[in-house]
């Protein structure tokens, strides 16, 4: 049997000179579901950008379904690509059934038929989609369940066509609640049962476990373990993908700039996700002045909870902040920044910018007091401070 996806000396560099993808050779066999891991910069999204056409290679060659893969469209109508991105990639102002109907070319939209269709998907996946809405109306759970519900409407399409779908879901289904994760992984096994090949990258190893047939781990642009998924440990993946990363002893010292008093404290501090379960249980931390602390965390394990507790975002369940010497416990975002804090999201698109708005008005959002007098804003002085 031909390989679903084989890629030849693959190597790929972007400017500055990081080479995201290091002379790669692989082949995936079709009917199969591969978990692809490892730490952020190995070289993940990069891959599959390069199996999907989303980017051509310096080096080698991409073939899919024997198909060489020249450019995206073609790597989706000829070779049958699907991918589903970190982010929903979508129309603002479109409805999501307008979606759905662009990938029944037709002058008049069919919007029965594909709504028919994409209620049929989402109720075995157990997705409640408002069809009717537009993007921008519409929670980001919702659009990264839509989004899977879309391309796996596509794949069923390319599968009448003719074609082997290559699925690719890129860290997709972090905003899933746990039953709806478990009905995608039981409808993902049945499509690789039909001959799919599915490719998942995600962050969460236990889940990747569960529903893999095949790990890839990836670290420095390089394939370096590739094995069976009922033959591998969490353990034995976790130190591949950071074995080549250096390491470095902590010597205790307190950095020259530290000071001796306690500009944050937090004291037995728990707080819930928002799921309503508690994310962050008795947490006790104190910050000295001068000091830089990094939070090291198994991702989605309370580490963004707290950081928009800290910044006022999401209200603590109990414990108590203090920063500066006051008690700033439960206090907003606005009075929070007023005291000098900043947060910087993990999301930034769904949290970090206002994607509709102008770059500067995206770096002032929040400081108008630094160019306004009253009710008036300084037009001037704003584009000076952005």
């Amino acid at each position: 049997m031909s390989a679903a996806v084989r890629l030849r000396g693959v190597r790929k560099r972007f400017v500055g000179g990081v080479t995201a993808l290091d002379d790669v050779s692989l082949e995936l066999e079709r009917g199969r579901v591969y978990g692809l891991v490892g730490p952020n910069g190995a070289g993940k999204s990069t891959l599959t950008n390069v199996i999907s056409g989303y980017l051509m290679p310096d080096r080698g060659e991409v073939y899919v379904n024997g198909v060489k893969v020249l450019e995206y469209h073609q790597a989706v109508v000829e070779a049958g690509v699907v991918r589903v991105e970190q982010h929903p990639s979508l129309a603002p102002g479109l409805t999501l059934l307008e979606h759905l109907a662009l990938l029944y070319p037709t002058i008049i939209p069919r919007f029965e038929v594909v709504e028919g269709i994409a209620e049929e998907v989402a109720g075995e996946l157990e997705v409640e989609l408002d069809l009717r809405q537009p993007v921008e109306k519409l929670p980001i759970s919702q659009l990264r369940a839509f989004e899977i519900v879309k391309a796996l409407i596509l794949c069923e399409l390319l599968w009448r066509a003719g074609r082997s779908p290559v699925l690719i879901l890129d860290e997709c289904t972090a905003y899933l609640p746990l039953q709806q994760k478990q009905r995608l992984q039981a409808y993902l096994r049945r499509l690789a049962r039909r001959g799919y090949t599915v490719i998942v990258i995600s962050h969460d190893l236990p889940e990747v476990l569960e529903l893999a047939d095949e790990i890839l781990v990836m670290s420095g642009g390089r394939i370096i373990l590739k094995a069976e998924a009922g033959r591998v440990e969490i353990e034995e993946l976790m130190r591949k993908m950071f074995e080549e990363v250096p390491a470095f002893e902590f010597s205790g010292e307190r950095g020259l700039g530290a000071g001796e008093e306690a500009v944050l404290k937090i004291e037995n501090l728990s707080v819930r996700d928002d799921r309503g379960e508690v994310a962050i249980r008795g947490l006790w931390l104190e910050v000295l002045e001068g000091e830089v602390h990094g939070i090291a965390a198994i991702p989605g394990t309370g580490e963004k909870e707290l950081a928009e507790c800290i910044y006022g975002v999401r209200r603590p369940e109990s414990g108590r902040i203090m920063l500066f010497g006051e008690d700033v416990t439960g206090l907003g975002v606005s009075e929070i920044r007023r005291r000098g804090v900043g947060f910087l999201s993990d999301d930034r698109i769904l949290d970090g910018l206002v994607r509709e708005a102008s770059i500067e008005d995206n770096l002032t959002i929040g400081s108008e007091r630094l160019f306004s007098r009253g009710l008036l804003l300084d037009p001037e002085k704003r584009r000076r401070i952005a």
